[in-house]
């Protein structure tokens, strides 16, 4: 029984055996042979022996209960010292607990030189997250260590697969980091895909044998290392297979894949299934599906996921919309490795600054949200650019800010065809004259393709040229399009649509009907003609968003 199980443990802790003090403590925080109640002095007293003795995750464990106890003083200097200990043991996990106390700033200042180097010897103890981790805090200069650790980390005598995958995904971008280099990346890869058979290193061979970089092109061989992965039920290989069959619009092939590596435990699945089902790709347009299967890709891990659900909840999109809860999904999607919340983090609290360190914050969030390598943000770099131009005291160079103008530009033309949402930050540009001539016309056009596309946020600045006064003013279109909005639940668009009702009755005979309606009017005019509008915009979701590569 437990209380036996304790007491063995107990002896053999005693008798210097580490791993026992480790399940002692672990016992002791469950109340498990303890009368049911959790001990955690008791708990600490078997870690602080576990580490003694050498066992790397005694250590952790002792540090993470001096973090969690507000009732010791200088707690995250007794953890740092605890963690320092496990990762002079070559405990992985100890070494990245003080990189996360430098990259969080906890019992310190902030300082992402010493998180970086922190994560770095964890990558070289065998941590696969920390890699990443210490790439996505490289400075823009750079810093050799980061490519000299990687390589040496995939070259120990048991490779740290992770580094060799961070290592080749480096090479073939060509980065700050180090230079293109296709071939060798192709070299690190197939062994550790081939011979060592480490999945995610599959996964990125098929990548590239797909794009030809390293190898000869070969899209049969791409193809045939997705399908053999996913039929050892590899949940991410099947994510990547649905992408191929979805790219090729074969959606009978890849939404069912979508679900399956969802059910699986991949959360990128689920969060391309939830970006299919709300911009009606593939399947019926419906936000409740679209909801439901990012909560489970937030829950499951996917910081994009999160970031999509938070855009969910800020604007009221098939729930109420709670800013609260917004704030929280963009910050927990605002991590070490991605940046899919830092963008709207930052313009929160870039709203909602009061002091110089509130402004150099968000300022800092929307410009890792701007120049990151994956998901950029243009509307951060709009916003970045926006501020300087108010304030320009300690702002960037004219060169930096005119690169950061085009960057927004480059990133909204290159998605603005397949992402409806980019098609209406395009829309703005033009509307605004940011980073594009000014086109009252052109921005016109986007904004109803936007719509088309099921963005609301399209919809309603379309109903708001449409309201304005000017030669393109039409009360009729506007409502219209206001009522598009409203069917997406934005608060915003049922008021203007109700606001247009009142300046003017509309006919529902439009010169000529605006395209992506969900039916057509009737030849004969109700006498309520609204409800008939009300009922074309039964098909509408808001903006975004990001797919998962």
């Amino acid at each position: 029984d437990d209380s036996a199980a304790h007491t063995l443990r107990a002896q053999a802790c005693i008798l210097g055996y580490g791993p026992s003090c480790t399940t002692g403590g672990h016992m002791a925080l469950e109340g498990r042979g303890l009368h049911g109640k959790s001990d955690p002095k008791k708990a600490l007293a078997y870690f602080r022996i576990g580490c003694k003795v050498g066992e790397g995750e005694a250590c952790l464990e002792a540090g993470n209960l001096f973090v969690k106890s507000k009732a010791v003083k200088n707690r995250f200097a007794e953890a740092e010292r605890f963690y320092r200990t496990a990762c002079e043991q070559d405990y992985a996990a100890g070494c990245s607990a003080v990189g996360r106390l430098y990259f969080e700033g906890r019992g310190r200042e902030k300082n992402l030189s010493q998180a970086r180097k922190w994560f770095l010897a964890a990558c070289l103890a065998g941590g696969e997250a920390p890699c990443s981790w210490a790439i996505a805090l490289a400075p823009k200069s750079g810093d050799p260590e980061i490519a000299k650790t990687l390589d040496r980390a995939c070259h120990l005598e048991s490779p740290n697969e992770a580094a060799c995958v961070a290592l080749a995904n480096q090479l073939t971008a060509g980065t700050h980091l180090i230079e293109r280099n296709e071939r060798r990346a192709f070299r690190l890869i197939e062994p550790s895909c081939r011979e060592r058979q480490y999945y995610p290193a599959c996964i990125v061979l098929s990548d590239l044998y797909r794009r030809g970089l390293g190898t000869i092109r070969s899209r049969e061989e791409a193809q045939r290392l997705l399908v053999d992965l996913c039929r050892k039920d590899v949940p991410r290989a099947c994510t990547k297979l649905a992408h191929s069959y979805m790219n090729a619009s074969d959606y009978d092939a890849a939404l069912p894949l979508y679900r399956r590596a969802c059910s699986d435990g991949d959360p990128g699945a689920c969060n391309n299934y939830a970006y299919a089902s709300y911009i009606g790709r593939g399947t019926q347009w419906n936000v409740d599906v679209a909801v439901e299967y990012w909560t489970k890709a937030c829950d499951a891990g996917s910081a994009t996921g999160c970031a999509n659900l938070a855009d969910v909840y800020e604007f009221g999109i098939g729930v109420d919309a709670d800013e609260v809860k917004a704030a929280q999904l963009y910050q927990q999607s605002c991590t070490i490795d991605s940046v899919a919340g830092c963008g709207a983090l930052g313009r929160l609290k870039l709203a909602r600054a009061k002091t110089k360190a509130d402004t150099s914050e968000a300022l800092e969030l929307l410009d890792r949200a701007c120049h990151s390598g994956y998901l950029p943000n243009p509307n951060a770099c709009r916003l970045l650019v926006e501020h300087y131009r108010r304030q320009p005291v300690g702002a960037p160079s004219a060169t930096r800010l005119a690169r950061t103008t085009q960057r927004a530009i480059d990133i909204v033309r290159a998605n603005s065809e397949t992402n409806p949402y980019y098609t209406y930050l395009l829309g703005t540009f033009h509307r605004d004259g940011f980073a594009a001539v000014t086109d009252r016309k052109r921005a016109i056009e986007l904004f109803v393709k936007a719509c088309d596309g099921y963005d609301p946020h399209g919809c309603i600045a379309a109903g708001d040229v449409y309201s304005a006064q000017g030669p393109e003013q039409d009360l009729q279109r506007a409502g219209i399009y206001y009522q598009r909005a409203c069917a997406a639940q934005i608060d915003e668009g049922c008021d203007k649509g109700q606001q247009t009702i009142a300046r003017k009755t509309l006919p529902l005979t439009a010169k000529k009907e605006p395209p992506g309606c969900a039916c057509r009017a009737s030849n004969t005019t109700p006498k309520w003609p609204w409800a008939t509008v009300l009922a074309l915009f039964v098909v509408l979701r808001r903006r975004r968003r990001r797919a998962e590569a």
